[in-house]
């Protein structure tokens, strides 16, 4: 899995502009000072000012007005790109494997510095998606239609208009479902204007790295690698800069970071908070994710308690079932990280550990996993919140109808 790295924008210059401020005098040749000294400055800043705007247009022949006002986002909790405006309306993207790609908007020209950089000519029509998170990202902005090749069945999306895209012939279905590497012909005869992907094995490098020998455009998006659930979603703002919609995206970021911040204020000042364990079982093992990890921030911005603080790190190490046990017999919750058809009732996790079968939630009943479109709604991140957030406090949100998981029944269905 690739390391974490760290991005910063360049800081926006602040300036402060002071006046001048002084008493009424009578004396007349005192008055005499103070115009002439104005005078002067008056002249001197004219000079400067005049002089800068030269330079500005003699020094970048690309730019000849001046002008460097592309927008470019705040990237405030992501670590895995960044983004920074460089003139022309271009944008430096750098991404999760260190690409620098430089964004040019339709009809512009990239800057003299910049000019030998890979190069993708906004915005983008024709996308290629690896994987099924970014969808949801697209479905914010309103740019579903230039999805025209994805990697899973139509059976296995939750998104209508890319089901249909599927069923009707709009969009390809390339091969790889199941982290597999897709059709490489059948890429390619797309020509796609970007292959949006991620890198977390290497199988996925060797996916990369033979879409780049194809001389296909690739933007690697590493979201699953980010902590912060707020990191993942500002992946979209990535995304945006592909179509020319920045300014949607921090609108849109900010819009659901204040919804997130009505739910904390909420829950904040409730004296108990509830116990939550967060797991799953394979082959024997139990997987508990990290204190430190996505799912752990998510339990914090809801108001819920982890059992396992101490297991720290980015993913889901493995522990005892005899730890969980432990942990988990007085817990007030039980997520289990999982979705239908791989889990779908409490017999299930009984069948899988018998011990489990009489720890607190599982005779309470208080045992929720994914819906199944849980990876397809990372737009969807203050109801993620909201719904644990309902499930942890229940009296804080009454009528309110869970979401993105699924309240397990005691036996399966039929």
């Amino acid at each position: 899995m690739q390391e974490n790295r760290k991005y910063s924008l360049s800081a926006s210059s602040v300036y402060q502009f002071g006046g001048w401020l002084a008493p009424v005098l009578t004396e007349r040749f005192r008055l005499k000072k103070i115009w002439l000294t104005l005078a002067c400055l008056l002249v001197v800043c004219s000079t400067v000012l005049v002089s800068g705007c030269s330079d500005d247009q003699v020094d970048d022949p690309d730019n000849p007005n001046g002008d460097t006002s592309a927008f470019s986002p705040e990237i405030r909790y992501a670590t895995q790109f960044s983004l920074e405006a460089v003139g022309n309306g271009c944008e430096l993207l750098t991404d999760g494997e260190d690409q620098q790609i430089l964004l040019v908007p339709e009809g512009a020209t990239a800057p003299a510095a910049y000019a030998n950089l890979p190069q993708i000519q906004t915005p983008v029509e024709n996308v290629v998606i690896l994987s099924t998170t970014y969808a949801g990202y697209m479905r914010a902005l309103g740019v579903l239609d230039a999805i025209k090749g994805v990697t899973t069945e139509a059976a296995d999306w939750y998104i209508d208009s890319i089901k249909t895209g599927l069923e009707n012939g709009s969009i390809q279905y390339l091969g790889g479902s199941g982290m597999g590497a897709p059709n490489y012909e059948e890429v390619q005869a797309l020509q796609p204007d970007v292959v949006l992907t991620y890198i977390s094995s290497s199988t996925d490098v060797e996916i990369y790295e033979t879409l780049k020998t194809l001389g296909l455009p690739v933007v690697i998006s590493n979201e699953s690698l980010e902590n912060h659930p707020l990191g993942r979603l500002e992946h979209v703002k990535l995304v945006a800069s592909l179509f020319n919609l920045d300014q949607e995206a921090e609108e849109f970021f900010d819009q659901s970071e204040e919804q997130i911040q009505t739910i904390i204020n909420k829950v904040s000042n409730q004296l108990d908070s509830p116990t939550v364990i967060w797991a799953s079982l394979w082959m024997g093992t139990v997987y508990a994710a990290a204190d430190d990890s996505y799912v752990g921030a998510l339990m914090k911005l809801a108001g819920g308690q982890y059992l396992f603080p101490e297991i720290r790190g980015v993913g889901s190490p493995g522990i005892s079932l005899e730890e969980l046990y432990a942990r988990g017999k007085n817990a007030d919750v039980f997520v289990y990280p999982s979705w239908p058809p791989w889990i779908g009732s409490l017999e299930d996790i009984i069948d899988a550990a018998p011990i489990l079968a009489d720890i607190q939630p599982m005779l309470s009943g208080d045992v929720w996993c994914y819906q199944a479109w849980w990876w397809q709604s990372g737009d969807k991140l203050p109801e993620m919140v909201q719904d644990l957030a309902a499930i942890f406090y229940p009296d804080l949100f009454p009528g309110y109808t869970v979401q993105h998981l699924l309240k397990l029944p005691a036996h399966p269905a039929g």
